[in-house]
């Protein structure tokens, strides 16, 4: 049996790498609304907007973040999302939607946020 090799996945945010990312989530929605008519009922599909999500947790180091993500939410500042997923390299623009913080006395402690943005571009 062949020995198989597996990689982590790296993220990028705004050219910043999240050095201490504990784990991420994808999402895409192509937003494709299905079109019926009278006629036809089941008529085809048009193309929406699509939308890409990326939901990470971060431990968070006691020198403090790589970047502050409240004033980057805040600010309303678009951020680009690189993610590796072996040789691949994801890249999408947009925008932070929410953080969260989670302290406690016997684990360490982490930030949630959540990422929307355009469609990812494979390069």
């Amino acid at each position: 049996m062949a020995d198989t090799k597996y990689t982590n996945c790296a993220v990028i945010f705004d050219k910043v790498v999240l050095a201490e990312a504990q784990s991420e989530k994808t999402s895409s929605n192509s937003g494709t609304q299905i079109v019926r008519t009278q006629q036809k009922g089941f008529a085809g599909a048009s193309k929406g907007y699509g939308e890409f999500t990326v939901d990470v947790t971060s431990a968070i180091p006691r020198t403090g973040l790589e970047v502050d993500l409240y004033t980057v939410m805040n600010d309303m500042t678009q951020v680009e999302m690189i993610l590796w997923r072996g040789s691949k390299k994801l890249t999408s623009l947009g925008y932070i939607m929410s953080v969260s913080e989670s302290h406690s006395g016997e684990s360490a402690a982490s930030v949630d946020f959540t990422f929307s943005g355009s469609e990812p571009e494979e390069l």
